[in-house]
């Protein structure tokens, strides 16, 4: 039997469907990348989840057909061993079809060479794609064209320690990404253009003065994405380490880092803005408690009537008696040291995100307090543990939240982002 005609038995969709299907499936719904490339393929109004319940073969097809695109060989001689790769959770489909398939070309290209000896020259006993990659980066690349012009990159910055460029095209991005594992840096299935829609720049780094040999950069602020040259993320310590040694980025990245709350890259003057305008959002937030507590209140009794729980007038009337004590209670403690504001003079951004400051709230025992102590909540508690209300003693705690604490907390997280996001745009900071 001839060498093409074993590979075709090699690899078989339906076979590799039949074994790894499920799992594939799985993988799927926890790589985003794939799931919005899925769903940009299918009529309008179907949805991946429906496809999966209805339709799982096709789908399975789907993903396949991904895998095989990562897979440079005319008989897909690897598509099995990557299915399997991708099934266990060890890669992502856009590292896939862009990084894996430049190396998978080396890799083939020195296998067939007789360049790389068994065993490092079976695919299949690697285990995950680092140890590949490593693998393959040990041999020296053929001297082929390389680029000479730099093309269309916008250079934020250059000095002798440091070079920060926005590529332009794809051409920009293979130039500024050689040497790296970038999926924007590829020959093969490069996905700059996807990363890119819609003015969403990529800001490659470069110290001149590296590291270690090859040291590079490149975030995308949009994905979350921080990516040292072997595609790895770097973090918030790994940030903060590049910017201790580049203070200048805090200026060069200023405008993405504040729109995004990348609290490593935010710089002192923001810091500053924020911790001296804090006394006075803490008077500002105050006021408006008071200012707005019958409209508090009235969102925790009309959460009393949407769970269907009807208390009587005069059980109603207590509660409400004593609710702008319990208010007060709870400004008192969020004001207290230590409190909420702290939090956000310690975290540039936080100060602007509706979930952060919620999760603040929730987390702040001193806030539990009020709800259990208060005339307001232990009128509650009396209410609904009276022979014709009938509550569950378990499920109290949580409408008491229900009534008092989340009204509260709702009215906060909306209007403290407010206040800070306004005075820090005034001082041109914070743009959208």
């Amino acid at each position: 039997m001839r060498y093409n005609q074993l590979v075709l038995l090699e690899y078989d969709r339906n076979k590799t469907a039949d074994a790894y299907g499920n799992k594939l499936i799985a993988a799927m719904g926890q790589d985003r990348w794939l799931l919005m490339q899925i769903q940009a393929e299918l009529p309008q109004g179907a949805t991946v989840k429906e496809l999966a319940k209805t339709q799982p073969q096709q789908l399975i097809d789907m993903i396949l057909q991904y895998i095989e695109k990562g897979d440079p060989t005319p008989n897909k001689e690897y598509s099995q061993s990557i299915a399997k790769m991708y099934s266990n959770g060890l890669s992502k489909m856009e590292d896939v079809v862009s990084t894996l398939a430049d190396y998978l070309v080396k890799f083939d290209r020195l296998k067939r060479k007789k360049k790389i000896q068994p065993p490092r020259n079976d695919f299949n006993r690697y285990r995950d794609l680092e140890s590949f990659y490593d693998v393959v980066d040990e041999y020296p690349e053929e001297e082929e064209a390389k680029p000479e012009v730099k093309q269309n990159a916008q250079e934020l910055y250059r000095d002798s320690n440091l070079i920060v460029t926005i590529p332009q095209d794809e051409q920009a991005a293979c130039y500024y990404g050689q040497g790296t594992r970038w999926c924007t840096a590829g020959k093969n299935n490069n996905l700059f253009n996807y990363y890119t829609k819609g003015n969403r720049p990529l800001y490659v780094i470069i110290p001149r003065q590296q590291a270690y040999p090859g040291e590079k950069y490149q975030f995308h602020f949009e994905t979350k994405q921080f990516m040292d040259e072997q595609d790895q993320q770097i973090g918030a310590g790994g940030i903060a380490k590049l910017v201790k040694r580049f203070p200048e980025l805090t200026k060069i990245l200023q405008l993405p880092a504040e729109k995004y709350s990348v609290a490593p890259l935010i710089g002192e003057e923001y810091k500053s803005i924020v911790k001296e305008f804090t006394p006075t959002v803490i008077k500002q937030t105050t006021a408006m408690v008071d200012q707005y507590a019958d409209r508090i209140i009235g969102f925790g009794f009309k959460s009393l009537k949407e769970y269907g729980i009807d208390l009587a007038q005069s059980e109603q009337e207590s509660i409400a008696a004593g609710m702008r004590d319990y208010l007060a209670q709870c400004i008192t403690a969020m004001n207290a040291k230590g409190g909420i504001w702290s939090q956000i003079i310690a975290e540039p951004g936080l100060e602007r995100s509706e979930d952060k400051i919620e999760s603040i709230l929730s987390a702040d025992k001193s806030l539990h307090i009020p709800v259990e102590t208060s005339k307001s909540g232990q009128a509650l508690v009396a209410a609904l543990t009276n022979s014709r209300s009938r509550m569950h003693k378990d499920a109290i705690p949580h409408i008491q939240d229900l009534v008092m604490r989340d009204p509260l907390f709702r009215f906060l997280m909306r209007q403290i982002p407010k206040l800070y996001t306004a005075k820090l745009q005034e001082q041109g900071h914070a743009l959208s």
